[in-house]
């Protein structure tokens, strides 16, 4: 049998009991090993519990509480054992084969420390609504652009983690894009393919928290003020151009918009 690397999910969950049951199911389901499952569990008081007691290895639950996404990832991962790690937020999908996928580039390229694909969005029962392309990693361009890259289709060595840092258990929404700027100057490797699904609902952080998201990408960018001068001009004009987009985003996000539309690279 191919020795494929061994992989660990970091599942942050608080409260997410109407979705979860298919985001671990999306993750057993990929029929891969060595795996490991670790969902960080912040006490919730739904259904949680319940959905957790149907799953047994390699699903296991740690409950206890935390800060923050960012602090029960940190705790997911120290936690975990594997050489890669993927994280995988509740109420979101893997699609599959997408670990395989991963496998199959890291066995050709032995010197890669993350790995990443595209994805598509989906609505609260599941449904596409639509597909996104990612972009390769270019620094300059996720600087100005913002994450154009999927935290759910992310995979990274562990050894990359350690070296650059956890994520920043201060930003509560935007933690995702300040540890894709830390892989600056990292080995990168883009699937063209989609490896999870973004799953879009009244409740999820994405739809609630617009204000604090606004607050913490300002935070970052003043973070990376070292950018060149015309980097932040043009950081300046894209910020601008995505609060205007942002207005719309209840259109993009209907299905019709991506028949019309289509595939959007970002």
């Amino acid at each position: 049998m191919h020795p494929y690397p061994t992989l660990s999910i970091i599942v942050p969950s608080f409260n997410s009991g109407r979705f979860l049951e298919a985001a671990l199911t999306s993750i057993v389901s990929q029929s891969y090993a060595p795996l490991e499952v670790v969902v960080q569990d912040a006490l919730s008081t739904d259904c949680t519990k319940e959905v957790l007691a149907r799953f047994g290895p390699p699903v296991v639950a740690i409950s206890e509480r935390d800060t923050g996404q960012a602090d029960a990832l940190n705790r997911g991962i120290s936690q975990s054992r594997s050489d890669w790690i993927g994280w995988l937020n509740a109420d979101d999908l893997y699609l599959p084969g997408a670990f395989m996928a991963v496998a199959e580039v890291i066995d050709r390229n032995p010197g890669v420390e993350f790995v990443f694909g595209d994805f598509n969005v989906v609505n609260a029962e599941g449904g596409l609504v639509r597909e996104y392309r990612s972009s390769p990693y270019d620094w300059d361009r996720l600087y100005c652009r913002g994450c154009y890259i999927f935290s759910g289709s992310l995979f990274f060595k562990r050894s990359l983690y350690d070296e650059i840092g956890p994520l920043d258990e201060e930003l509560h929404v935007c933690m995702d894009y300040d540890f894709l700027l830390r892989m600056r100057e990292r080995q990168a490797q883009h699937i063209q393919r989609p490896l999870a699904a973004f799953r879009v609902h009244d409740a999820a952080k994405s739809s609630t928290l617009g204000r604090r998201a606004r607050i913490e990408l300002d935070i970052i960018a003043r973070r990376y003020r070292t950018a060149s001068r015309q980097l932040q001009l043009r950081k300046l004009l894209w910020t601008t151009y995505g609060r205007v987009a942002r207005r719309a985003a209840s259109a993009r996000n209907t299905s019709l918009w991506g028949r019309v539309r289509g595939r959007r690279t970002l």
